[in-house]
């Protein structure tokens, strides 16, 4: 049935995409995607959690991939006594007959234990045997509609293959366990951040027992596009949602300066807003890791702020962005430049970038709004580094901390408040990491071997010969010969 699917959907999918009508073509992909159901509709929460992709579709269907699946029909008190001792079932004085929330890979049913009160999420069966073919599904999916998208709008190809990474560890029940259990400990001097508890010893490959959390999930908020977001939680929950979420990015950034994990997913499904500016984070499958190049990500967003203040430094950024996303090549990059006398490549490579972005940005003032109002990547993507022409090879640390970032970017300017609040929460955040004694613990910034930083160069320069020898041509003046002929 889902090749069926599939394979009905390209002609529409290809007709779109060479002609260009991305109103059509983002229709079409959310159809197909949102028909097919669950990994699907996780890929496609992935996609409209990127502001550059399917942004022709309204508010409500954009966040309405959020909302509780079908449930799946799932014999969940037989899971159970399966995978439960009869002392642990006793511990079970009730569990509901139907889900109260259904997910892409499972059914949560209310229950308590112990006397308290809890939710049970129980895998979907045949989940794991069915993710390999799905997973190609997404894959050629995906590669179509890079390969008819002249104007590379979608970047299909990379979210699936990220999504593909991500993907697996999010359905391994053992790790969330020990990444909620982790959490919870690292948040227990938070007290506006909450985490629930995990019952560790009621967990098992295919079920998750966590103390029950009362609140309103934002995709719940943002379903209701008629309304202010602000005074919908305000008159539900007497909380301040500028400030909840100002202080869920503050934190979040902090951690990330402090080379500490975050929540790898935080989309509007895994965020719960509570009483007393109160936010709980649910869902631990997907944790984002130190970027290898902390320094780099705190100078990344260094120039975020430059950027809120009307200022936008496009080399600085560009090799910001470069030392986060491919922190070897990096280092490699740095290494020549200490070693060699009278050789400057990265300021070399600051200009380079500053004249590709001249030459490319028609409207500048119009482009710094845009990064304004978050959509800073992109921007880079489409002016700087069009269909990756510089040949950059990605750190999936760094890919998975910009990828949560974003996420929480993307959501604020959904519910139209970006501009409320993430420039006062990056320039927080920054001042006090950069004045901070213990910033950036494990950069990681040890110098690469001299060699062993040619080879890596001289390769990147062939693979930009290849993809875009005009930038080639600039570049490679900033090099010695021995590293261009290698």
């Amino acid at each position: 049935m889902r090749y069926g699917l599939v394979f009905s959907s390209l002609p529409s999918i290809v007709h779109y995409a060479v002609k260009n009508d991305y109103e059509k073509l983002d229709r079409t992909i959310y159809d197909l995607f949102s028909s097919m159901g669950g990994v699907y509709v996780k890929f496609l929460q992935i996609l409209v959690s990127n502001v550059n992709v399917l942004k022709t579709l309204s508010d409500y269907e954009r966040m309405s991939v959020f909302a509780d699946s079908a449930p799946s029909r799932i014999d969940h008190k037989a899971l159970l006594s399966t995978q439960w001792s009869n002392n642990q079932i006793a511990r079970l004085q009730h569990i509901d007959a139907e889900p109260f929330s259904t997910g892409s890979f499972a059914n949560v049913y209310k229950a308590t234990v112990d006397g308290r009160e809890v939710v049970v999420k129980v895998k979907r069966p045949g989940l794991d045997r069915q993710l390999k073919r799905d997973l190609r599904i997404i894959s050629f999916v995906a590669r179509v509609i890079d390969a008819f998208d002249s104007q590379n709008r979608y970047n299909a190809g990379g979210i699936a293959k990220e999504y593909s990474a991500g993907i697996r560890r999010e359905i391994d029940y053992k790790s969330e366990v020990k990444n909620a259990a982790m959490m919870r400990s690292e948040y227990e001097q938070e007290p506006k951040i909450v985490i629930p508890e995990t019952f560790t010893d009621l967990c098992t490959r295919d079920i998750i027992v966590q103390e029950f959390v009362d609140g309103v999930l934002l995709s719940d908020i943002m379903k209701d596009s008629e309304s202010d977001p602000r005074l919908t939680v305000k008159r539900a929950l007497g909380s301040d949602l500028n400030l909840q979420l100002r202080m869920l990015s503050e934190n979040f950034l902090k951690r990330s300066f402090s080379s500490l994990p975050v929540h790898g997913d935080p989309h509007p499904g895994n965020i719960l807003l509570m009483t007393d500016n109160r936010v709980a984070m649910i869902d631990f499958g997907l944790i984002a890791d130190p970027a290898t190049d902390v320094s780099g990500y705190l100078e990344y967003m260094y120039e975020q702020t430059h950027i809120n203040s009307g200022e936008i430094r496009p080399g600085k950024f560009g090799v910001s962005l470069l030392r986060t996303h491919s922190a070897g090549l990096y280092r490699a990059l740095a290494t020549v430049d200490r070693a060699l006398p009278n050789i400057e490549i990265l300021a070399g490579l600051e200009k380079i970038m500053d004249d590709r972005f001249s030459a490319n940005a028609e409207n500048v003032e119009g482009i710094v709004r845009q990064m304004q109002g978050g959509q800073t990547n992109q921007i880079y993507d489409a002016v700087i580094n069009p269909g990756n022409n510089l040949a950059l090879s990605f750190d999936m640390d760094g890919m998975l901390m910009l990828r949560a970032n974003n996420i929480l970017w993307t959501t604020m300017i959904q519910l139209g408040i970006y501009r409320d609040v993430a420039p006062r929460a990056v320039e927080n955040s920054v001042t006090n990491a950069r004045n901070s004694s213990v910033l950036v613990r494990n950069s990681r910034s040890s110098q690469e071997d001299f060699d062993g930083a040619m080879e890596m160069i001289g390769n990147w320069l062939y693979a930009i010969r290849e993809s875009d020898p005009v930038f080639f041509r600039s570049l490679s003046k900033l090099f010695p010969d021995r590293v261009v002929a290698s």
